[in-house]
């Protein structure tokens, strides 16, 4: 099967996990069985597939080893993932008065970019249908000691978007509580939040023209954790 615009990236911030991208001149169907890059006796499955109208690209994924053996047979370097200097820091706090047993418990989360190069935020991408909540967020509620029940819903994709912070800018988000965990009891809750981030590096814009591959490449996915003490009235 001919191929064009082989790339060898890393994806991992240790630079042990690779893929290896193949762009074919006609969008590969969704049944990878017998689809296969063999060379200099080394032999991978595809592991995945991007396309397009026209055109689309089988993935590989290899170890770091195995990636750099093959890169100089495709006539590709193995890009390894530079050191990314992004610092962050985020807080999460009551929007407004919270009352129990209501449909809203507005939160409002800030992350700020503490770093010295600014980044694109992923937003949106999944969406719960139930709700429209955003599964970049999990909470985990306390109540007197006690955990209380989260609510576990899949998400189904959605719009995305890519929100700019410059170095010492801040990005609000509301989120609202009661699409994870119903409070009924007045009183004091300890709220453990954690955002799944999903960043690019500011000079990598987010509408360029790029392969999937790429994205996989420059993309940072980082947990952030902020914890909070609410009043419910």
């Amino acid at each position: 099967m001919p191929f064009r615009d082989p790339r060898t990236l890393s994806v991992a911030e240790d630079n042990r996990q690779f893929i290896i991208g193949l762009c074919v001149d006609y969008p590969p169907g969704p049944d990878l069985d017998g689809i296969e890059l063999v060379c200099d006796g080394l032999r991978l499955r595809a592991r995945g597939v991007g396309s397009g109208d026209t055109e689309g690209v089988y993935v590989f994924r290899a170890d770091d080893a195995t990636a750099h053996a093959l890169a100089p047979s495709l006539g590709t370097p193995a890009l390894e993932r530079q050191p990314w200097p992004c610092a962050m820091r985020c807080r999460i706090e009551p929007e407004r008065r919270l009352v129990a047993c209501a449909k809203e418990l507005f939160l409002r989360f800030t992350l700020k970019n503490d770093g010295p190069v600014g980044f694109w935020v992923l937003t949106g991408g999944r969406s719960v249908p139930v709700n429209g909540r955003d599964n970049h967020f999990r909470f985990e509620v306390e109540h007197d000691g006690k955990p209380l029940p989260i609510a576990e819903l899949t998400s189904f994709g959605g719009l995305m978007d890519y929100r700019e912070i410059p170095p010492g800018e801040c990005a609000d988000t509301i989120v609202n509580l009661a699409d994870w965990c119903g409070i009924v009891e007045p009183g004091e809750y300890t709220v453990h939040a954690t955002y799944q981030s999903e960043l690019l590096p500011l000079d990598e814009h987010p509408e360029a023209s790029r392969t999937w591959v790429w994205d996989e490449h420059e993309l940072r996915r980082i947990d952030l954790h902020a914890d909070a003490v609410i009043q419910v009235h």
